[in-house]
């Protein structure tokens, strides 16, 4: 897997998670969670308590309120070398086109796994995954900027898809379990639709959904970067010259496993 997802593999995803997934047999419990560009960026870097921006990273927990699946998006600190989360900062709900504070205090919703199957099983929080890590410039400001999108614009959106893929297919045995959920992220515009095709761009997040949180069964607070990310985040601050840390090539691919 690449950490760049076209529209068909993002439609794979989709039907792969509906195909395992449901909550009393219901598959449609898990729309996708959109929320205005300005707003999630306001959280994740005014008020999200990280100051070194360029070490900025979200670890989305899975989460259900009865009727549908959410997020709450902690806002953390990723050491560039070791790929370790150092510091936790403040956490928010996304959540019916709003981000606000949260003060949810687990490391996973026990509700969520309360009521979520996967192929009709109950699923536990020591073995499926509860939350996954997306670096915040190295990757998903990234994927913003390379799509032209302004900033403070309130018709500019981000989308949180909810998706799975049978990972046994890809790399047979690296995963704790055989549908890891994870997120799928991408850019929207009222104007525009999605940001997502199947072209060929020289830009890896150029009309590209975003699959590169890692999947740590169950919370390891880690990222393993995909080898084919970039070194340097282009548009970190608008400048491409801040937070040159070398985030290597060689820490697994977009699921790494511990």
């Amino acid at each position: 897997m690449t950490p760049d997802i076209s529209l068909t593999m993002l439609a794979a995803g989709r039907a792969d998670f509906a195909a395992h997934y449901s909550v009393n047999g219901n598959q449609n419990f898990a729309p996708d969670v959109t929320v205005k560009w300005d707003d999630l960026k306001n959280a994740v870097e005014v008020n999200g308590g990280i100051s070194n921006k360029a070490e900025i990273a979200l670890r989305l927990i899975h989460m259900y309120d009865g009727t549908i699946w959410f997020l709450t998006m902690e806002v953390c600190q990723l050491d560039m070398v070791t790929k370790k989360i150092i510091a936790k900062g403040n956490r928010f709900t996304l959540k019916n086109g709003t981000v606000t504070p949260s003060n949810f205090p687990g490391n996973y919703d026990p509700n969520y796994f309360s009521n979520v199957l996967c192929d009709n099983q109950t699923i536990s929080p020591d073995r499926f995954v509860n939350n996954v890590i997306f670096p915040w410039y190295q990757q998903i400001a990234e994927m913003h900027c390379q799509n032209n999108l302004p900033d403070d614009d309130p018709t500019i959106f981000v989308n949180f898809a909810a998706c799975s893929y049978d990972y046994s297919a890809y790399v047979p045995k690296a995963s704790l379990v055989p549908f890891p959920h994870t997120v799928v992220i991408f850019m929207s515009a009222t104007e525009h639709g999605d940001y997502v095709d199947d072209a060929d761009y020289t830009e890896m997040f150029t009309n590209r959904a975003a699959d590169m949180a890692t999947v740590c069964p169950p919370c390891c607070d880690a990222y393993y970067w995909p080898a084919t990310l970039p070194v340097v985040p282009t548009c970190l601050n608008g400048t491409g010259n801040e937070g040159g840390n070398d985030q290597g090539n060689g820490g697994g691919d977009n699921h790494g496993n511990e």
